[in-house]
């Protein structure tokens, strides 16, 4: 390689390398902050709560696996720039950025996080399989992926499970939202419309780093989702499933201090009027948390 060729090589890997960094350390960073305080929120709010366990676990699991991510991938950097004594003898690049490790990670990440939101899919619609069973087949889909993630045997793995998340987390934020909308639930008078707007947020704010990502990718920035592509999903996928528990558990403290009305739309007694035709929760571990 000429001197010239050198320099162009070694600042495309140096700018490879600071994207990574900068995207890795400033989402685990945010994801890292919030993690305590929801992690602190909650077990003060619902340690007498029937689904805590099960919601603990996912905070720990959706938690560990973008640790996990982010510490294989820093290893990962430190050990792609390999520097000579001098230009000319410059050794390069490690250019396997997108591990088969670090794919597996993410796709499982990405499936405990889809197939838990099936789940709630399901039990806010009175546990009727046929709702469910487009998004469940789309989560198994996406387990079907993992075992041969870590290979090269799909050269498009990209191109197939960002779309299938997409998809998935869409028609379930659709299928919970309507189910909030529509359904008279007992305990919802005085906040439908509150959790409503952040089951709407924390669902788009995942979809929309999956839909810009498989623009990305069909647009030809296929080395730039290979960079960034598992720390950003895994840790987005965390935040958004922290950032809906921790409103749901401010929502219910700020309601016991006084903040939030007990009800808006007509009093004790027009409650007392339609609880025998109204289910009084809506069995959604996550939704159940401000009731």
């Amino acid at each position: 390689m000429s001197t010239d060729t050198d320099l162009r090589y070694i600042f495309l890997c140096v700018q490879n390398l600071e994207l990574r960094v900068g995207v890795a350390a400033s989402l685990y960073s945010i994801l890292f902050i919030l993690f305590l305080v929801t992690l602190r929120a909650f077990i003060t709010q619902y340690r007498a709560q029937g689904s805590f366990e099960l919601l603990l676990s996912m905070l720990a699991v959706t938690f560990v696996i973008p640790t996990v991510i982010f510490i294989l991938t820093m290893i990962n950097i430190s050990t792609r720039l390999r520097p000579a004594n001098s230009l000319t003898n410059f050794i390069g690049c490690n250019d396997n950025s997108d591990p088969g490790y670090l794919r597996v990670l993410f796709i499982l990440q990405m499936f405990i996080l889809d197939a838990f939101t099936v789940y709630r899919t399901w039990l806010i619609h009175a546990r009727r399989i046929k709702i469910v069973v487009f998004p469940a087949l789309l989560a198994l889909t996406l387990l079907a992926f993992i075992p041969v993630s870590g290979t090269n045997a799909v050269s498009e793995l990209y191109d197939i499970v960002l779309p299938l998340s997409l998809v998935l987390n869409v028609l379930c934020t659709a299928l919970i939202s309507i189910r909030l909308l529509h359904t008279e639930f007992e305990a919802l008078h005085s906040s439908r419309f509150m959790i409503l707007h952040f089951v709407i947020v924390s669902g788009a704010l995942y979809s929309l780093l999956l839909f810009f990502l498989l623009i990305g990718q069909v647009g030809g920035w296929g080395i730039g989702i290979s960079l960034v592509g598992p720390i950003a999903i895994s840790s987005v996928g965390a935040i958004t499933f922290d950032l809906l528990v921790l409103q749901l558990a401010l929502t219910k403290a700020f309601r016991h201090q006084g903040f939030v009305p007990i009800d808006e739309t007509g009093g004790a007694g027009s409650e007392a009027g339609t609880s025998s035709v109204e289910p009084k929760f809506t069995s959604d571990p996550v939704i159940d948390l401000v009731l």
